[in-house]
Parts: structure tokens; C-alpha cells; sequence
């Protein structure tokens, strides 16, 4: 049986109902591997590239997949699809052609069928609703008001952001069952292992190849002590770094634990080798900070979950990763040396709060104190609006000549969201993740009859979000609107496991309300 039957509605319709029996390890069959080769062959056709009616053709052909799903009921497929499109940087004018392509299918079945196909209520509370609002409407406002910038292009940068807010407020709407978050985990496990093998052929240049869904780093970026460091399909090495931590933080208290061996064997084995792999990205991306925050999430995460934790599979993980490196020795398939050459200038020995405060210690010394300079001009009503090209996003953030022309943000979220959204949109998004990781600390702790399984995926999803702003502290998810669309994805999968929990334990229901 396959993760999605493309073409019949039973197995994946709006009421999750499941043909096979629940909670089997299940890899795609072959028409989920053609409907996900068509998505990104097609997305990557819409590259400016190709001749105008090649890009027109290939959105046309994204548009009617993403409908098909909606026509047929299948909303964890569209829910898939459109994080593995996400993955990719294909389009970013209008907050990619994925996003795009997703949202034209909403609107031609709402105009078709009255209806846009989700008929379940939003799974989020309503304080995230009620953010993810007031962080639309603080756009609006600063990007007609904040900027100089030609009505059109104010016009399409509130189009691309709002695109996002409808998609994420749809997706939302599926009520994922436990069958679905297995899958979902099988499905990013396939996907970081691809990802790992266009970064590797990035850093080696192994086949001398350079497609838009196998990207070669551009030959236009610059190194630091002539480090190659790989940016995967994201093309962003610290995004691809976190990208790959968060994976580790998902899947590391089911692992720990072994709620995932109990639950399925070979998921268990699955998420093993996802482990090694996302170490093994954070390595050839050549950043140091998620690296570094490695060792402190195990640690937090073996710290709450101890009393749960079997030795057995801590100490198989420990072999697997011991016999792993052992290899790697013996065929250099990953080396560590970047990461050394970019720490020695890290003067650890003079290592302080300040220093680290004021990103002297972090390669961010210039940018902090750049972006200190904007917070303080800022009036903090009105920001200076955010956009999704790379080009106006610097224009926006940088005037020429104020500061080196190479720097793409302000590395710090929270800097960067004060000088683009105001204080309106500031407070929003810090919310929207901090009441998340409230909220799922709060559910964990009270959850302990619950389905284990379950319980530490929101574990690693909490966990996940915690670390997640912890780093934004020295980068920031908005610089790309892809990956901006996976963190937001990942929002009502955290939500949907808190309501599988409810399911399994309903002592919870009532009590927790946000």
C-alpha cells in the first residue's frame, strides 16, 4: 500500500481515512514517485531560463496537480507536495511557484465547487490565528507606507505574503491522522537524503552537472578561507544547516526513547540513518552555529525525556554512529576540515556573553552593529516592508555603500523583523513560535497516558521550535520565501500531533485550550 493513492480519494480524503491498517512503515508507490518527479520537473521548467511558454506550460501543469489533489480529496498529498516543492528555490517572485501554484488551485475549486475542498476548521488556536493576522496587515501597512518602491512593486510583495498566509490557514484545515505523520516523517527522510546528495556533489563536484533540481553552488559565491560550503537545493548554507538540525530535533526523542522502534521497526532504522545524514549535512554546509547546537539539543532532550530513555537504543545509535565515522575515516565520503578552518577564528578563550551579544564572535560584528544603527532609526510603527526578491529584499534592509555590498540581511530575526514589519509585526511572529513551544511543553507535560510515539514527535517539534529561535538569533528564516513556507508548514503539523494526542488521551481535552 502507498503513502497516497493519487488517484483514489478514500485513502487520503478530508477525513483521513485510512485503507490499510494504522501505523505501518509504508514507502511511496510509484504513482506518489511520479506525481512528486512531475512537481519538481515542472517547477524547475518555470526558470527564467526557458522560453517564456515553457514557464507558462510548466505552471499550468503545477496548478492542475495541486488541484487534482484537491478534486480527489487527497489533502496530505497537497499538504506533501507543496513542503517537498518548498524545498526547492524555483520561483520567488511571487513567493514561489509552488506557493503560487497552490494557491490559483484554491481559488479555481472554490470557484468550480463553492468551496475550496477543506471543510474542517482551522486546527490552530486562536492566538495563532489571530497573529498570523495582525503580521498580515503590519505587512500591508509597512510596505505601502515604509519604502519607495514603485506601487506595482508594493502591489506584488503583498500579493506573494499573502499567499502565504492563505495557504498556511488551509493547510491548517487537514486533520492529519497518526497514519499521516508516519508518512510525512518517511517522506522528509527520503527527501534529506536527496538533499545530501546534491550537497555533497556541491562541495565535491562529483558529476559536473548543474540542473535547477540538482543545483551546483553559484560560481558567483565567495568563501571564507576558501571553504566550499553547501547550500543543498535550499542554496542557502545556514538555512540547509537548520534544515537539517530541525530534522535531527524531530526525529532524536522518539530515537532516544525508542517509542519509535515499538512503533515501527523499520521507521526506527529509517530515522537512524536520517540522523547520520543530517549530521553529515550540517558538516558540508560548513556552519558552525547549528553544529555547535548539536550536542546542546541531545543534551536538553535526553534531560527531559531520562526517566524514558532505553539504553539499548542509545547505545545502538552510538554504534551505528561510531561505525559510520569509521568509514567515513577510511573513505573520506565527508571531512571535517572546513569546520575546523572556519572556528580557528573563534577566540574561545576570550568567549564572552557581550561578545556573542554583539556577534563580534560570530562573523556578524559589522551586521549587529549596522542593524542596531536601523533598529534605532526605525519609529517602530511602521516598518520598511518585507519583499521576496533577493534584490529588493537588500534594498529595503541596505542603502548602497552603507555597508558591504555582499551583506544579504542582518543575520538576527529578531532585529530584522522590528525594521521590516514595526512593532505590530514583531510582536506576531514571536507569537505565533514562542506560544508554540509554550503550548507544546505544556502538552507534553501533561500527555504521559498518551500514545508515546506521538507524544515525542511533539517533543522533537517543540524542541525543534525552541532551538529554532534560539538560532535565529544570528540568521534569519525570512531571508528566503521558500524556506519561509516550510518553518510555517511545519506549524500545523505540530498542531495536528497535539490533537492526536487529545484523541488518545482524554483526560487532556478541555484542559489545555490555548
Amino acid at each position: 500500500m502507498a503513502i497516497t493513492e493519487y488517484m483514489d480519494i478514500t485513502l487520503y480524503n478530508n477525513e483521513s481515512q485510512v485503507k490499510q491498517k494504522p501505523d505501518v512503515f509504508v514507502l511511496p508507490d510509484w504513482k506518489a514517485v511520479i506525481h512528486y518527479a512531475f512537481l519538481i520537473l515542472l517547477g524547475s521548467l518555470t526558470y527564467a531560463i526557458y522560453p517564456v511558454v515553457v514557464n507558462i506550460f510548466a505552471l499550468v501543469g503545477l496548478v492542475v496537480l495541486f488541484y487534482l489533489c484537491l478534486h480527489k480529496g487527497s489533502h496530505f498529498l497537497f499538504f506533501a507536495s507543496l513542503f517537498i516543492g518548498n524545498l526547492f528555490t524555483f520561483g520567488i517572485k511571487f513567493g514561489g511557484v509552488y506557493n503560487l501554484a497552490a494557491f490559483v488551485a484554491i481559488i479555481i475549486h472554490l470557484i468550480a465547487y463553492k468551496n475550496s475542498g477543506f471543510h474542517k476548521k482551522s486546527i490552530f488556536p486562536g492566538i495563532v490565528k489571530f497573529s498570523f493576522i495582525v503580521l498580515f496587515f503590519a505587512h500591508a501597512l509597512s510596505t505601502f507606507l515604509g519604502n519607495s518602491f514603485s506601487l506595482s512593486i508594493q502591489l506584488g510583495s503583498i500579493f506573494s505574503f499573502a499567499i502565504i498566509i492563505v495557504l498556511v490557514y488551509y493547510c491548517s484545515r487537514i486533520q492529519f491522522a497518526a497514519q499521516d505523520i508516519i508518512n510525512l516523517l518517511t517522506l522528509i527522510s527520503l527527501a534529506a537524503i536527496y538533499m545530501l546528495v546534491v550537497a555533497v556533489n556541491q562541495k565535491y563536484q562529483i558529476i559536473n552537472i548543474d540542473l535547477p533540481f540538482i543545483p551546483a553552488a553559484p560560481d558567483s559565491t565567495e568563501f571564507e578561507f576558501g571553504v566550499i560550503r553547501s547550500g543543498s537545493t535550499l542554496l542557502n548554507f545556514e538555512s540547509y544547516a537548520e534544515f537539517c538540525l530541525s530534522v535531527v530535533t524531530i526525529f532524536l526523542p522518539g530515537i532516544i526513547t525508542g517509542s519509535i522502534f515499538r512503533k515501527n521497526k523499520v521507521l526506527y532504522f529509517l530515522s537512524l540513518i536520517i540522523v547520520l545524514v543530517q549530521i553529515c549535512g550540517l558538516i558540508v554546509s560548513g556552519t558552525r552555529s547549528s553544529l555547535f547546537l548539536l550536542p546542546v539539543v541531545v543534551a536538553f532532550v535526553g534531560l527531559i525525556t531520562w526517566k524514558r530513555v532505553r539504553l539499548k537504543s542509545v547505545a545502538f545509535m552510538l554504534v551505528i554512529a561510531g561505525a559510520f565515522f569509521a568509514l567515513n575515516q577510511e573513505f573520506q565520503v565527508v571531512e571535517f576540515q572546513s569546520i575546523i578552518d572556519r572556528t580557528k577564528e573563534i577566540d574561545f578563550a576570550h568567549l564572552s556573553l557581550e561578545k556573542l551579544a554583539s556577534g563580534e564572535e560570530m562573523n556578524r560584528g559589522h551586521v549587529f552593529e549596522y542593524a542596531f544603527k536601523e533598529v534605532q532609526k526605525s519609529n517602530g510603527i511602521i516598518g520598511k516592508g518585507y519583499f521576496t526578491t533577493p534584490d529588493e529584499y537588500r534594498l529595503v534592509h541596505f542603502k548602497k555603500g552603507a555597508i558591504d555590498d555582499r551583506v544579504a540581511d542582518f543575520h538576527n530575526l529578531y532585529m530584522s523583523s522590528y525594521v521590516l514589519w514595526g512593532i505590530g509585526g514583531f510582536l506576531a511572529i514571536l507569537v505565533v513560535f514562542f506560544f508554540t513551544v509554550f503550548y507544546g511543553f505544556k502538552v507534553y507535560a501533561r500527555s504521559q497516558k498518551s500514545d508515546q510515539f506521538i507524544r515525542d514527535i511533539l517533543l522533537g517539534l517543540t524542541c525543534m521550535f525552541a532551538f529554532f529561535m534560539a538560532n535565529q538569533f544570528k540568521i534569519q528564516f525570512i531571508r528566503d520565501i521558500n524556506y519561509v513556507m516550510i518553518i510555517f508548514l511545519l506549524l500545523p503539523v505540530f498542531y495536528n500531533t497535539v490533537s492526536l494526542l487529545r484523541h488518545t488521551n482524554h483526560n487532556l481535552t478541555g484542559r489545555l485550550r490555548p
